[in-house]
C-alpha cells in the first residue's frame, strides 16, 4: 500500500492527492478508490475558502491549542 504524506494542504492539494492515489488524470474523474487520511496535527484545522488554517488563541500564537 503506497503512503503519502501532506503538511497543511489546500482544498486543491486534498484533490491532487486524492487524483493521484486514483491513477485519474482528470480533474472531475469519477473512480472510485479507498483511501485512509490520517491528520496527525495537534490543534483544530478549519478551512475558509479553500485554505488551510489552525486555531490559535490571539496572544499565544506559538502555543497549540488543547482540545
Amino acid at each position: 500500500m503506497p503512503i503519502y504524506g501532506v503538511g497543511m494542504p489546500t482544498v486543491q492539494g486534498v484533490r491532487g492527492v486524492l487524483r493521484s492515489v486514483s491513477g485519474s488524470s482528470s480533474p472531475g474523474a469519477g473512480r472510485h478508490v479507498n483511501a485512509l487520511w490520517v491528520n496527525m496535527r495537534e490543534e483544530p484545522m478549519v478551512y475558509i475558502n479553500g485554505k488551510p488554517f489552525v486555531l490559535r488563541e490571539e496572544v499565544r500564537i506559538c502555543v497549540c491549542v488543547a482540545v
